[in-house]
């Protein structure tokens, strides 16, 4: 969801070199050069599954020995990492994906502010409701779904504090302004339904969670409107068809 290619937020904080690169190594050491462990899921938007650890021989060894859960781990089937070699091309090589993403969440946290629905500032791709009280968390979750056929869930303790209950709302890319429309006016309804507070309310309460706060910081996007304004023409050639140079194994043999 960030980064040009998809590999996030460390990427994206280089945003321009690692466009400019492609798979290849930006000239100067970048924020990734500084991660000693990359860990990630091959789930969820790989479409597959499992997950890996990347980082030095040594550090890989470091979790062989220490790990008590890799003793019974073994590796993933080869039908598997075909999969997933094939959904992690699809995704590095379509930065329309993660832009028609962040312009939808734009569109729909716009949409919740000019209705007054209180959404608690932050920079990324979740769109988090407030709702300040579990029973009324869960009931609004309730009622999206069993009366609108909308499913959102409700966040509660320990996951967030207790008073700080909100439904988490995480638009895709592929969402019409029809579909988000209909959201928009769902959760507009189960607001009214059950006397939800608005962003007055908190304001008048001298604010919660950053909502209804007076002179409150200004949270940038990570994604800037120069970004939003790509398309997959500008990505390096080398990120379509990567030759790339197989690595050796964390035990130091060279694969061929």
């Amino acid at each position: 969801m960030y980064g040009p290619h998809g590999a996030g937020v460390a990427e994206h904080l280089d945003f321009k070199a690692h466009l400019e690169s492609g798979i290849a190594s930006p000239n100067y050491k970048t924020i990734i050069d500084r991660i000693d462990f990359i860990t990630g899921t091959l789930g969820k938007s790989f479409g597959t599954v499992g997950g890996y650890v990347a980082a030095s021989a040594n550090m890989i060894d470091w979790i062989r020995s220490f790990a008590p859960g890799f003793i019974f781990t073994t590796t993933l089937p080869p039908a598997i990492m075909a999969g997933t070699t094939t959904s992690i091309r699809m995704v590095r090589s379509n930065i329309e994906d993660r832009i028609n993403q962040q312009k939808n969440v734009r569109y729909v946290k716009n949409a919740f502010k000019d209705l007054g629905i209180p959404v608690i500032p932050n920079p990324s791709h979740i769109v988090p409701l407030l709702v300040g009280n579990a029973a009324d968390a869960k009931k609004a979750s309730d009622l999206l779904l069993e009366t609108y056929n909308i499913y959102v869930q409700a966040i509660n303790f320990p996951t967030v504090a207790k008073g700080e209950e909100r439904l988490r709302i995480t638009p895709s890319p592929h969402h019409s302004k029809q579909i988000t429309d209909q959201l928009i006016e769902s959760v507009d309804k189960v607001f009214n339904d059950l006397s939800l507070k608005r962003f007055n309310d908190w304001e008048s309460q001298g604010g919660h969670v950053g909502v209804g706060i007076k002179d409150p910081i200004k949270i940038e996007n990570l994604w800037t409107d120069e970004m939003l304004n790509l398309t997959n023409n500008d990505l390096n050639p080398n990120v379509l068809n990567p030759v790339i140079e197989q690595l050796q194994t964390s035990s130091g043999v060279k694969l061929f």
